[in-house]
């Protein structure tokens, strides 16, 4: 049997969301009132250019509206004592494994793809890439104890990878340089399944 996990370790809770809610909202005021301000000039001045780059922003303004119910939208990566799940706020989570499903766990990371990048700018490798030129994009990795438990997580189909092993590999994109305490969470709550972390594309099989 495997060992439990270990005790009197807080949960872990990673948000997800694509971009941070402050941010995102100021920038969706700015385009805003900047649409609104271009629109009254070229109605007033009946001025061409200006009436094409009001269209722009206000493009641009209707594309943030709709993205902003994703952004606001709970989701977020929770390792307790139990095992790890993904919610999106509602009553249940999108998915859920326990620790006793699991042979292992590990994560994919895209250091190569931000390597390249790098490259391309004239940066440095890594360390020195500038904030936004990539986003740091991370596949955990949930090997599932054998066929039992694959067929009990109907829902984790879809994340199944059969490239290193039968695996679930679950793509999770945060903002842009920000730090993940995955892999840390993951090593200290069970060591016994920790696989490490290995470079790759995170989004591909």
């Amino acid at each position: 049997m495997a060992p439990a996990s270990v005790e009197g370790v807080p949960p872990t809770v990673v948000d997800l969301r694509r971009a941070p809610r402050v941010p995102f909202l100021g920038a969706l005021l700015v385009v805003g009132v900047l649409a609104a301000s271009a629109g009254y000039g070229a109605c007033t001045s009946r001025s061409v250019p200006i009436g094409v780059i009001g269209g722009v922003l206000a493009v641009v303004f209707l594309l943030c509206l709709v993205a902003l119910p994703g952004v606001l939208r709970t989701r977020r990566l929770v390792i307790d004592h139990e095992g790890v799940r993904l919610e999106r706020g509602g009553r249940r989570p999108e998915w859920r494994v326990a620790w006793t499903e699991l042979a292992g766990v590990g994560l994919v990371r895209n250091d190569r793809e931000r390597q390249r990048i790098a490259r391309r700018f004239r940066a440095n490798p890594l360390g020195n890439v500038p904030p936004g030129v990539v986003a740091v994009t991370v596949s955990v990795e949930l090997v599932p104890t054998g066929t039992e438990a694959v067929r009990r997580h109907p829902e984790m189909a879809r994340y199944l990878r059969l490239g290193h092993g039968e695996a679930w590999r679950v793509p999770l994109i945060v903002s842009m340089g920000e730090p993940l305490p995955i892999a840390d969470a993951l090593r200290r709550r069970r060591p016994d399944l920790w696989r490490g972390e290995r470079s790759g594309p995170a989004l591909l099989g």
